[in-house]
Formats: structure tokens, C-alpha cells, sequence
């Protein structure tokens, strides 16, 4: 729990920094921490996008999940799935 806060940057540093202290265990601030930056729908929305990729014959995998437009929503929702995947690793 010590370590937390230097894996953090921007908005979530300040949010830790700026809260009055209103959780005395690791599952306590794990649980407001994810309330506040992924919330349940934003989680299930990503979850939904990912489980809606197909490849298809002849296309790599890379290709499948890459190949999207870039300036798409699709694209950004799959690298904040990617960001929250591991961050959720993290506090594991």
C-alpha cells in the first residue's frame, strides 16, 4: 500500500493526495479507488468491446485487435481496457 502512490500520476495522484483519510485498509481504498476512475459500466462497456472482436481467416491477431480505425471510440476503449487491465493487475 506504501508503494501505490508513486505507481499513480495526474488526476489519480491529486485525488489520493486530496482525500481526507477515509480508508484504513488496502481493500477499503482499492474499492474507492476503482469506484472513482472505473466504474462498473465503463468496465462492462470494455469488456463487451473485447468480446466483440473477431479475427478473421488470414488476419493476424495483432491485425484483429490493431487493425481498427485509430481515431475510433473502439480503439481508445480497447487501450483504456489495456490501461485499467493492468492497473487492476497491480492492486491484485
Amino acid at each position: 500500500m506504501k508503494a501505490f502512490p508513486f505507481s499513480l500520476d495526474g488526476v489519480a495522484k491529486d485525488w489520493l493526495y486530496l482525500q481526507p483519510i477515509l480508508f484504513n485498509t488496502w481493500g477499503d481504498m482499492k474499492h474507492m479507488f476503482l469506484e472513482k476512475f472505473f466504474p462498473v459500466s465503463k468496465t462492462a462497456t470494455i469488456r463487451k468491446e473485447i468480446c466483440g472482436i473477431r479475427k478473421h481467416f488470414g488476419e493476424t491477431l495483432h491485425e484483429s485487435i490493431n487493425g481498427q480505425d485509430t481515431s475510433s471510440s473502439k480503439a481508445s476503449d480497447l487501450q483504456y481496457g489495456k490501461q485499467h487491465a493492468a492497473i487492476w493487475d497491480q492492486m491484485s
